[in-house]
């Protein structure tokens, strides 16, 4: 059984979710699965979700969290103190699990940051007796170097490093200055945090009670960095058992096609399963932590509560985030966010908790959800990793149920849905159909119509196709000719489409359709995308730009997750402008920029 909590580990609450096990195979042993930082938490979320479902399965009571400032909980990571509050949630976690399962031992799990953080807990006095670490450096430069270079592989940089540090109007809420760190996923660091993160050292963090500390050590993708930490380990003098780690890079690669490592999972049941109790360490006195179910903040000078929830929609559970204004949402508006593919709720660049929780200030009820297989929910895991299935009508009616049900729970009567990719494309399809639906915020819709050709033909092999070492002779001589012959045959469909631009398009009278209701509509596009090259040919441009509740730009840059900060700041600044319109706090016209 799951259930999602917040815990008082500090001045922003802490979101967690505990797995417990059933009474007849409950341990004396529990587990608290430390977060990772950045891209590769968000890319792991739901492979440490199931393995922390094996660990509960197999007896042992277990919490995962988010920092401080990342995924569901309070806080920016731009904030100060970021290490201290990061080691905090852990303690506290360590704490409430203590307390609140009875288990008389705890054992944290840390792969990367989580494992420093988790040693760093544990030196302090936290209630953790033993650490199974993977990939996690003896000090906390290696791991920000690691961040700086993966950013600068991974993130398209076109856009001015003049406009990095330049706020947009009124957005005050992403900064960055000389010194922060901007990784993987898009997420800020503060150059305090940056620093502290630098400074720390597992050297310098001697933990008491060595003999009786148990430790996993997992290989990690850098040999040297293990030698170092395993040499470290060894001279402490705790008890130490090493484990292959060759399944790292399948759990590491991207959210859609992360592999939940079977071997590992399995080591770490064998080893828990060896551990003595009851607990010989003895813990600093800490103070109880305290778990809710819902909590009450200030968010922009207003009060707001957010409370997990689960639907039980007729395509399998849901679990969805409710925030509102603390005495209820106006007007019965209720903004709803999708997620892209196997995207969890959180957003790209976390910007759904962001806006969730700033809109919720002005009045209205926010859902984040992930339903059935996807991030927190129950279910079998999604099929999504095909293109197919992240447009299929299936999907589209999933999210038809979820209105429903938001509907038929008193959240709301009329809903706004914000949508990234495959998610925008449900919106603008539900939308279509139910006219409950007041707006649709849609970021970079590849497409108004899945086809054959958008999807499994120029996206899987222009976009996506590289050779395997796997691949067949065949396949690898078949997939370079493809690769050669769809751009120019890509042309000629541009071409096409600028010679059909007279008469108006599948997209073009969907969006008619949505702005002759009223519907306010804000497409976000990407330059490279289909929609973009459709809606942006001057026929069609100067025919849509005098609809009067649409409004249509392109995304800075080509990042396709837009993750420099320049395009967080563009984005951000567009959805509020949308969602003032919709509430008619916003004098400007909304139909008035085609870009």
């Amino acid at each position: 059984m799951t259930e999602a909590v917040y815990l008082e580990t500090g001045p922003a609450p802490t979101f967690a979710v505990v797995h417990r096990p059933a009474p007849a195979v409950h341990n004396a042993t529990g587990v608290v699965f430390c977060p990772m930082f950045g891209w590769e938490d968000f890319c792991t979320h739901r492979v440490r979700r199931n393995w922390a479902v094996a660990l509960a399965d197999a007896g042992h009571p277990t919490v995962r969290f988010d920092l401080p400032g990342t995924g569901d909980s309070f806080g920016s990571p731009q904030a100060p103190r970021r290490l201290e509050a990061w080691t905090a949630a852990v303690a506290g976690a360590a704490t409430w699990l203590r307390q609140e399962s009875g288990c008389v031992r705890v054992c944290a799990i840390g792969i990367g940051l989580g494992g420093l953080l988790a040693w760093r807990a544990a030196a302090e006095g936290a209630p953790i007796d033993d650490l199974a670490l993977w990939a996690t450096p003896l000090n906390g430069q290696q791991l920000t170097r690691h961040a700086h270079a993966a950013a600068r592989l991974d993130i398209n940089w076109e856009l001015d490093r003049d406009r990095m540090g330049a706020a947009g109007p009124g957005d005050g809420l992403i900064a960055f200055e000389d010194g922060d760190m901007l990784d993987a996923a898009g997420q800020v660091t503060s150059r305090e945090t940056v620093r502290e993160l630098a400074g720390l050292d597992l050297r310098g963090l001697p933990l008491s009670d060595r003999a009786q500390r148990r430790v996993l050590l997992f290989a990690g993708p850098a040999p040297r960095a293990d030698e170092e930490l395993t040499e470290h380990l060894s001279a402490t003098g705790v008890n130490l058992t090493l484990a292959p780690g060759d399944e790292y890079d399948a759990m590491m690669r991207s959210v859609r096609f992360a592999a939940l490592p079977v071997g590992a999972v399995a080591r770490s049941l064998a080893w828990l399963a060896e551990a003595a109790a009851p607990s010989s360490v003895v813990p600093r006195e800490i103070d109880a932590c305290r778990a809710t179910r819902s909590v009450v903040v200030a968010q922009d000078g207003t009060i707001i509560r957010e409370r997990p929830v689960r639907l039980d929609l007729p395509s399998g559970p849901a679990e969805a985030i409710i925030t509102a204004p603390g005495d209820g949402p106006d007007a019965g508006l209720c903004v709803v966010f999708l997620n892209a593919a196997v995207d969890r709720r959180v957003g790209p660049n976390r910007l759904w908790v962001t806006l969730a929780r700033r809109w919720a200030a002005r009045g209205v009820a926010a859902v984040r959800v992930d339903v059935s297989g996807i991030g927190e929910a129950d279910g079998p895991e999604a099929p999504e990793s095909t293109a197919k299935a992240q447009y299929d009508r299936r999907r589209v009616r999933r999210t038809q149920e979820l209105i429903d049900a938001l509907a038929a729970g008193g959240v709301g009567d009329r809903f706004v849905l914000v949508g990234y990719c495959s998610g925008a494309y449900r919106a603008i399809h539900v939308a279509v159909d139910d006219p409950r639906v007041v707006a649709v915020l849609a970021v970079r819709v590849h497409f108004f119509r899945w086809s054959l050709w958008t999807v499994n033909v120029r996206d899987a092999w222009i976009e996506g196709w590289a050779p395997k070492p796997t691949d067949s002779r065949m396949k690898v001589l078949a997939g370079r000719v493809l690769v050669r012959v769809i751009p120019p045959v890509q042309r000629i469909h541009h071409r096409l489409m600028s010679l059909a631009q007279a008469l108006p398009s599948y997209s073009e009278r969907v969006i008619r359709r949505l702005d002759d209701r009223g519907t306010t509509l804000l497409l976000l596009l990407n330059r490279a995308d289909l929609a973009h090259a459709e809606l942006t040919q001057p026929g069609r441009r100067r025919r849509l730009s005098q609809l009067r509740h649409v409004r249509i730009r392109a995304l800075p840059g080509q990042d396709i997750r837009f993750r420099p900060v320049a395009s967080q700041r563009f984005v951000l600044n567009e959805m509020d402008r949308a969602f003032s319109s919709v509430l008619g706090t916003d004098d400007r016209d909304p139909a008035r920029a085609m870009g």
